[in-house]
């Protein structure tokens, strides 16, 4: 991982809690945002990801990350350190990358179409499989 960033708090019980957010680069996969929470005494996986928002959960917690409830406060402290992360020049140049090979795949499929590619049957009938209906 190439930047980093941690976010510390305690539980209600007393436990520290530790997310941490960071930038992962592969060549296979490119760049990846990483979150990751561990549980001061807490051995098992707890799961990781993005907070996802849900509603319905106790102690005033708004979101989850895997098994970790997290409050408003918390939640806005690990999503404001995703953002921090995708200001970094490796995440921008990856997302610009993306949008551009997007942009020829767009293109060249219409392309295709207007060269009688049939969305409808994946081929060149120039509008035959709709005949023979």
């Amino acid at each position: 991982m190439n930047e980093i960033k941690k976010i510390e708090w305690k539980t209600l019980t007393g436990k520290k809690v530790t997310v941490t957010v960071g930038l992962k680069i592969t060549k296979a996969l490119g760049c990846m945002v990483t979150v990751r929470p561990e549980i001061e005494g807490i051995s098992t996986d707890i799961g990781s990801g993005n907070p996802r928002r849900v509603s319905g959960l106790t102690n005033n917690c708004v979101a989850t990350i895997g098994k970790l409830a997290l409050n408003e406060e918390n939640c806005k402290k690990v999503e404001d350190a995703i953002e921090d992360i995708k200001q970094q020049p490796a995440w921008i140049k990856e997302q610009e990358q993306i949008k551009a090979a997007q942009k020829t795949e767009k293109e060249a499929y219409a392309n295709k179409k207007a060269n009688g590619f049939c969305p409808r049957c994946q081929s060149y009938c120039f509008g035959d499989c709709q005949g023979q209906r």
